[in-house]
C-alpha cells in the first residue's frame, strides 16, 4: 500500500494537469455567455479609412498637390518622379501623361467643378478638391473626395474610394476592396462590393416605399424546450434551445437566446436582445432582433426586418426592401461571406464580405484585375 500510494498521487496530478485546457469550455458550458452581444471593430489598423488617412497625409507631404492656391492647369514630377496633374479646365485632360495602354499615369488632382471624361483609366490615385462627376465606365486606381462625389453607370474603383460627403455610386458599378464615406453612401442597382463604411449606408429605392407594418405585439412565454441560463453580468435573461427555436408571429420576447438549430423570428415578432444559431436565421417581415444575430450558416432578413446589433453569418446574408442594421448613432457591422443588398435597405456602419457583396440580384463574385 506504501507503494501504491506515490503511484496514485501521480496519477492524480496527471489526469489534473491533463484536464486544465478544458476548464474553459467546461465554464462555459455550466454558464453560457456566447449570447452576449458582440461589440464595435474599433478604429485601428482595420480602419477602412486606413488608405484614405494615408494618402492625405501624403498630399500634405507635397503642397503642390494640397496647396490652396488659385486653381490652374500645371503639370511636374514630384521629387520621386511621379508625374502629377493638377485640372482646373477640361482642355488639360488631352495633355496628360499616359502610359502604353492610355491610361492617365499622373496622380490627378481636379481644382475645380467638372465632368471627368468617360471611359478613362487612372493608374494612379485622384484627389478632388470639390465635388466630383466621374466618367461614364471610367476606371480609378483610388479617389480621394472633399466633398461629394459621384460615379456614374459601370465605373470601376481599384483599390479604395473615399469622400467627405455623399458617395453616389451609378448603377452596374464595382468597387474593390474599401469604399467609404464621412456622410453616407447610395448605391445603385447592380453593384459590386467588397468593404464599405458610412454612416448611412442605402441602395437607392425604386420609386415605390409603402409605409412600414406596425403590429401589435403580445408577450411571449417561453416554453419548456427553452432552457434557462444564467450569464456572466447578464442585464437581461438567457435562453439556450437545443434545436430548432421559432418566435411567433406578432409576439415579444426579452432576452438573449443561443440556438442549436436554426431560427425564425416570424413576421412582425420582436426579440429584445441577442440572437446566436448554430444553423440558418431567418428574420421574417417586419421582425425584429434588437441587438446582435449571429449565425453559423446563412441570414435572410425579410423586408421592413431590423436588426440593432451587429449582424454575423459564416456564410452568405441577404437584406430584403427596406430592411435596417443599426440605426443613426448606434452604427453597427456586417460580416459574411457574400451579401446581397435590396432595394431601399440601409445599414449604419460597416460591410465586411469575403467573397463580395452586391445589390439586387446576386451575381458571381468578380476577381479584380492588377493594378497597373
Amino acid at each position: 500500500m506504501t507503494g501504491l500510494l506515490p503511484f496514485l498521487v501521480l496519477l492524480l496530478g496527471t489526469c489534473v494537469w491533463a484536464l486544465l485546457p478544458f476548464v474553459p469550455a467546461v465554464r462555459e458550458l455550466l454558464r453560457p455567455t456566447d449570447a452576449v452581444p458582440l461589440g464595435m471593430v474599433g478604429r485601428d489598423s482595420g480602419d477602412i479609412t486606413y488608405f484614405a488617412t494615408g494618402f492625405r497625409a501624403f498630399l500634405e507631404r507635397h503642397p503642390i498637390l494640397s496647396s490652396g492656391s488659385d486653381p490652374a492647369n500645371v503639370t511636374g514630377t514630384l521629387a520621386d518622379g511621379a508625374p502629377y496633374a493638377r485640372v482646373a479646365t477640361p482642355g488639360l485632360w488631352t495633355q496628360l501623361p499616359r502610359g502604353e495602354h492610355e491610361e492617365i499615369t499622373a496622380v490627378v488632382v481636379l481644382d475645380g467643378r467638372m465632368a471627368v471624361p468617360p471611359s478613362q483609366v487612372f493608374a494612379a490615385e485622384v484627389y478632388a478638391r470639390q465635388p466630383m462627376l466621374g466618367g461614364v465606365g471610367t476606371t480609378y486606381r483610388a479617389v480621394l473626395c472633399d466633398d461629394v462625389c459621384h460615379l456614374l453607370s459601370r465605373s470601376v474603383v481599384l483599390r479604395w474610394i473615399h469622400a467627405r460627403r455623399a458617395l453616389c455610386v451609378g448603377r452596374g458599378s464595382t468597387l474593390y476592396n474599401r469604399a467609404s464615406s464621412d456622410d453616407r453612401i447610395t448605391l445603385s442597382s447592380d453593384v459590386r462590393f467588397d468593404r464599405l463604411g458610412a454612416p448611412i449606408i442605402e441602395v437607392a429605392g425604386d420609386g415605390s416605399r409603402p409605409s412600414p407594418p406596425t403590429p401589435t405585439r403580445t408577450p411571449y412565454e417561453p416554453p419548456s424546450t427553452m432552457t434557462r441560463v444564467l450569464g456572466e453580468g447578464a442585464a437581461v435573461p438567457f435562453y439556450r434551445v437545443e434545436g430548432d427555436f421559432v418566435l411567433p408571429e406578432a409576439t415579444v420576447l426579452r432576452g438573449n437566446v443561443v440556438v442549436r438549430g436554426t431560427a425564425v423570428v416570424q413576421r412582425g415578432a420582436r426579440l429584445e436582445g441577442s440572437l446566436k444559431a448554430h444553423r440558418d436565421v431567418r428574420v421574417e417581415a417586419g421582425g425584429e432582433v434588437t441587438d446582435a444575430l449571429v449565425s453559423r450558416r446563412d441570414v435572410t432578413v425579410e423586408e421592413w426586418g431590423v436588426v440593432g446589433g451587429p449582424l454575423v453569418a459564416e456564410r452568405d446574408c441577404a437584406l430584403g426592401r427596406w430592411s435596417r442594421v443599426g440605426d443613426v448613432g448606434s452604427p453597427t457591422t456586417i460580416a459574411c461571406r457574400r451579401l446581397t443588398l435590396s432595394a431601399g435597405c440601409r445599414v449604419h456602419g460597416r460591410v465586411s464580405t469575403r467573397g463580395g457583396g452586391t445589390t439586387g440580384v446576386r451575381r458571381p463574385a468578380a476577381t479584380a484585375p492588377a493594378s497597373r
